[in-house]
This record gives C-alpha cells, sequence and structure tokens, in this order.
C-alpha cells in the first residue's frame, strides 16, 4: 500500500519539479530578450527606457519588475506607467501576464490622450494577442461638441497584430468594451438638476435648439454596454507603389462596430475613417420614440416649472408619435468636432413637419 503512494508522490513531485525548472528557463529567456527589446525598438523608431528593472524568482511563478517604464514613438505617441509586471506561471506555460500599476498615461497622437488606472492582463506570445483590463480609462479632449472627456469603466480589450504588410492588410485590430460611459460636460451644459439661462424661444418646432437639446441629453442616464471594434488598414505599399481601393483608404480605420446604449436608445454604426479620423459613419437607432419619452418623464421640477422648458416639453410629447422608432442616418465625423446633438435635433424637427 505504501509503494503505490510513494510512486505517486513522486510522481507529483517529478512533473512539479519539471515545470519549476520550465519557469524558470521561461524567466531567463525572457530577461534576455527584454534586455534586448530597446535596440530593436530604437531601429523602428520607437524608444524604451525605466529606471528600474528587478527579476523575482517564485516556485509558483516568477516576474520582472520595471519602474517607470517609459515608450515613445513617432508621432507623438507615448506610454508612461509607475511600474509594470511581466510574469510567468507553471500554471500558464504559453503566455505570459502583466500588471501595470498605478496611473497609466497613454498618447495615441498630438491631441488625443488617455489616462488609466491599474491595467491587467495577459500576452500569448505564438500569436502576439494580448488581453487586457482597467477599471477606469479616461479620454478628454475628444472632437465631440459639448463633452470635455469620457470615462469608461469596466474596460476590457483585446489587441490583435496584423499578420501580412500588404496595402489594405490589417496592421492592427482592438475589440474594445465598457460597462459605462460617463461623460464629462463642457461648462456650458447644463448637468442633471440644473437650469439653463432663459432665452428667448422660437415657435415650438425649433424650441429643441442644440444647447437646450445637451440640457435634455445630460438628464438621461450614462451610455452603457459600449462596444467596439476597430481595424488599423496598412497604407500603399512603398515598393510597389500600388493604391488603395476607395473603401479601404490610405492608412484608414475600419469601423466594423461602434454600438451602445442610451436609455432606451441603441446605435450602432458602421463605416471608415481616413487616418486623420474624418469620414462618415453610418449609424442605425432603435428605440428614438422611448429615447424621447424618457427624458421627459426624468425631467427635473426645476426644469418642468420653468415656462420656456414646459414649452419644449410640450412640442416633444407632441411629436414624440411623428418620430420613427428605427433611423438609419450618417454621422459625418471629424477630428474637430462630432455634432452628434445636431442630428438629433433634425430627428426631433424634421419629422413633426
Amino acid at each position: 500500500m505504501r509503494k503505490p503512494l510513494f510512486f505517486a508522490a513522486f510522481s507529483v513531485a517529478i512533473v512539479l519539479l519539471a515545470a519549476i525548472g520550465a519557469d524558470t528557463w521561461r524567466l531567463v529567456r525572457l530577461d534576455r530578450q527584454l534586455a534586448a527589446l530597446p535596440s530593436q525598438l530604437d531601429s523602428r523608431g520607437w524608444h524604451l527606457t525605466w529606471q528600474e528593472k528587478r527579476v523575482l524568482w517564485r516556485p509558483w511563478g516568477s516576474q520582472i519588475i520595471f519602474m517607470r517604464p517609459i515608450l515613445a514613438g513617432p508621432q507623438s505617441r507615448l506610454w508612461a506607467g509607475v511600474q509594470l509586471s511581466i510574469a510567468t506561471s507553471p500554471v500558464h506555460p504559453f503566455s505570459l501576464s502583466f500588471t501595470a500599476e498605478g496611473t497609466q498615461i497613454v498618447r495615441l497622437s498630438e491631441t488625443l490622450s488617455l489616462t488609466t488606472g491599474a491595467l491587467h492582463g495577459r500576452f500569448i506570445p505564438s500569436t502576439r494577442i494580448a488581453t487586457l483590463a482597467s477599471e477606469t480609462v479616461t479620454a478628454p479632449g475628444l472632437p465631440i461638441e459639448g463633452i470635455e472627456a469620457l470615462s469608461l469603466q469596466t474596460l476590457t480589450a483585446r489587441l490583435i497584430p496584423g499578420t501580412q504588410n500588404g496595402p489594405g492588410s490589417s496592421a492592427w485590430a482592438v475589440d474594445l468594451r465598457a460597462q459605462t460611459v460617463l461623460p464629462q460636460f463642457a461648462s456650458g451644459v447644463a448637468a442633471p438638476g440644473q437650469t439653463l439661462p432663459d432665452q428667448a424661444l422660437p415657435d415650438a418646432a425649433v424650441s429643441a435648439s442644440p444647447g437646450r437639446l445637451k440640457a435634455l441629453l445630460a438628464l438621461l442616464p450614462p451610455p452603457r454596454d459600449l462596444h467596439l471594434i476597430v481595424t488599423a488598414l496598412n497604407g500603399d505599399d512603398p515598393e510597389s507603389g500600388a493604391q488603395l481601393t476607395h473603401d479601404m483608404g490610405n492608412g484608414r480605420y475600419l469601423i466594423q462596430e461602434a454600438s451602445f446604449s442610451l436609455g432606451p436608445l441603441t446605435c450602432i454604426a458602421r463605416g471608415t475613417l481616413s487616418h486623420e479620423g474624418e469620414g462618415t459613419l453610418w449609424a442605425h437607432l432603435t428605440g428614438l420614440q422611448g429615447f424621447v419619452r424618457y427624458g421627459i418623464a426624468h425631467a427635473p421640477e426645476s426644469l418642468r416649472i420653468d415656462p420656456e422648458y414646459a414649452r419644449l416639453f410640450k412640442a416633444l410629447d407632441e411629436q414624440t408619435a411623428r418620430i420613427p422608432d428605427q433611423l438609419d442616418l450618417p454621422f459625418p465625423v471629424s477630428r474637430h468636432d462630432i455634432s452628434l446633438q445636431n442630428h438629433i435635433l433634425a430627428i426631433l424637427t424634421g419629422h413633426s413637419r
């Protein structure tokens, strides 16, 4: 009876020692690859630096810790963190886990930057696919009129590298989801429960002005269930000089899906944008009538007793039945502005005639 138990325990010990040995070998190999990474990135126009590096070995999983890492690239791209840990584990021999502690600063271009809290994720070297998650990601300075910043809550993202270099092929793709999107309205936009200064209104058909419409949008719950799938397409082939087709564009971004829910309203948009972030997205909206009714029903008393808003709510209530519950329409996108409220204004007023 003792011999079977001995051989079973011995076999388990051998397997554990082999796993620990393999994990140690992976750590040594990873350390060498990371040490050579800065020089490899320099040849591509990227620069990776850090203040300190520590290697921690543990039987249940080892890690390499970088203090104050900074990755800078062309066109003002930048990532800066407080501490980055890359870990191996005998339980996951074909992937690496990483954790970025503290506040992260990500600059995607001269005009677009992100700040995040702690990041956690996993990287698969064989496919170069990375998944990451963060509780909060904030994007200030977006080209959306009336909104100063967006805060994405409970975010997960999957980053997929391209496999080809030809024109029109995928350079990279991202599949991003966020549970909630919290907008930070500009100072000129009324927050829930606030009233805008009295203004002279024209007739009821024009009373839903963009400024007042922003105040109504602030009454709605924050957007939820954001889902964004973007593929960046390679531009012209520098060797052949071949041009991409009109649909592909030169270094365009393919928006395969950009969907979210805003109270009763659901929006799904698709289209292509130029490398500068300009183009047109086609959006399919559902629940427009419920969207208007929700805004009227949840208006605070401070707005209801205001004579100007009382006229506005009455006009919207009379027009609700004339508004189509589903609608397809284009959204022109510029790197300077995304005027969503102008399109919603056209829906509210244009279908009342």
